[in-house]
Formats: structure tokens, C-alpha cells, sequence
């Protein structure tokens, strides 16, 4: 099990929200819980990252929040990717590193809205997130890092390097 924490735009402020990713036995489906409230963007979103992914088992999305609360937008996808690969690699998710990018079919990070009230919605709550190519801006309190593949933020945040240190935001098994 991984909770993957997505920071979003409600229309009025940023807000933080959180979603459980679990892996099953299975021929590799993607089940979503009936309390995700997906609007068409959300939910391509949520199919292209786990089509990037492949994986072999099944993945069942479920919303902590017991209400159903409607999740807007394509932005979820690079940080859905980075929780069903960590799930699939058995890794363990840096709770201070957020991420937030829409994806395309060939695993590019693209542009996203309302970064800026994204980024204030994890100030105080994490060290750094990560932002599509082109978007960084300067921000006191946290590491604002851009990225412009899904391979990119994998080796952010879970490789090591060539002599088995960790980098800055592993996070291992």
C-alpha cells in the first residue's frame, strides 16, 4: 500500500489531497474506489500512467476522504505514475516530495494550472516538489525541482548512485 499526496487547485485555494494505491494479484487492471470523483481529464490521467507503467499485477485506486470530492484535471498523472511505480518496485514514497505533471503517451511531463497555488498548498509540508519542465519558479521554504520525463522524477526520487549512495530524495525499500 502507498499514499500518494497530490497537490491541487479547488478553484478557490491549494489543497493537498490524498489517494491509496494498492496492489492486488491479477492480470494488470486498474480498479478505481467509487469515491473518486474523476472529471474526463482526471481520469485519462489516471490510464496513461498506468498504461506508461505496464504492470503485471492489478492496482486499486481508493480516495481517503470519505466524501466523494471531485479531482479535476490532468495534473494527478506524474504523481499517480510515481505512486504505482513505487508500489510495483516495492519502494517506499518520500512523504516530503510532491510532484505535480500531466503526462502524455511517451512519458513527457507537461505544463499544469494553478501552480502557484499548488506549490502554497505543500509550503510547511514537504522539502521540495516536483514541477513540469519550463515551470519552476523561486519559492523560500522549498526546493521547486522541474523535470521533464517520467524517467526523470523516478531517478529523483529512487535511484541511488553509481556506488550505492543515496541521492537526495531516495527513498528505498
Amino acid at each position: 500500500m502507498i499514499l500518494v499526496q497530490i497537490p491541487s487547485f479547488n478553484g478557490k485555494k491549494g489543497q493537498v489531497f490524498k489517494l491509496i494505491l494498492e496492489k492486488k494479484s491479477g492480470n494488470g487492471r486498474l480498479y478505481l474506489d467509487s469515491n473518486l470523483c474523476l472529471d474526463a481529464e482526471a481520469y485519462k490521467a489516471m490510464r496513461t500512467a498506468f498504461t506508461l507503467l505496464r504492470p503485471r499485477a492489478d492496482i486499486l485506486i481508493r480516495n481517503t476522504n470519505k466524501k466523494c470530492k471531485r479531482i479535476c484535471g490532468g495534473s494527478l498523472g506524474l504523481p499517480i505514475y510515481l505512486g504505482m511505480y513505487a508500489l510495483t518496485h516495492h519502494l517506499k514514497m518520500n512523504s516530503s516530495v510532491f510532484a505535480t505533471g500531466s503526462l502524455d503517451a511517451k512519458g513527457k511531463v507537461g505544463r499544469i494550472g494553478s501552480l502557484a497555488e499548488k506549490i502554497q498548498a505543500v509550503l510547511g509540508k514537504g522539502e521540495a516538489i516536483l514541477v513540469p519542465r519550463g515551470q519552476g519558479i523561486p519559492v523560500r521554504g522549498i526546493r521547486v525541482l522541474e523535470v521533464r520525463t517520467i524517467k526523470e522524477a523516478v531517478k529523483i526520487l529512487f535511484d541511488t548512485g553509481k556506488n550505492g549512495t543515496k541521492k537526495m530524495f531516495f527513498y528505498g525499500k
